[in-house]
């Protein structure tokens, strides 16, 4: 986290996030490995907590919508989860595409 903070105050607000959008915002190609995603999939479970930035768990299983922590309406009823007409992954430290979601430090 140190790491990210100096990378943001160095580059600044601009670089720093075409940097992140160069390493994280990727579309799924037909040659990704996604035998690891598939494989939490298989545990059935409805909700998939994740720290990461990107999209492949929701590559994965097509049906999965992604969860903010700005999402509040969403983060009320997150306990119930079967009530959700389908599967959540929950980027606990944001989403690529919504770059001012991301967590890198502590504030």
């Amino acid at each position: 986290l140190d790491a990210a903070k100096e990378a943001f105050l160095g580059l600044g607000p601009n670089d720093f996030y075409a940097v992140m959008r160069k390493l994280f915002q990727k579309t799924c190609e037909p040659d990704f490995d996604l035998s690891l995603q598939e494989s939490v999939w298989k545990l059935n479970s409805r909700l998939v907590i994740t720290t990461n930035y990107d999209h492949a768990l929701e590559w994965a299983n097509s049906n999965a919508t992604p969860l903010l922590n700005r999402q509040a309406h969403d983060l009320l009823g997150i306990l119930n989860v079967h009530s959700q007409p389908n599967p959540r992954v929950w980027h606990l430290h944001g989403d690529i595409q919504d770059l001012e979601s991301l967590i890198l430090a502590p504030k």
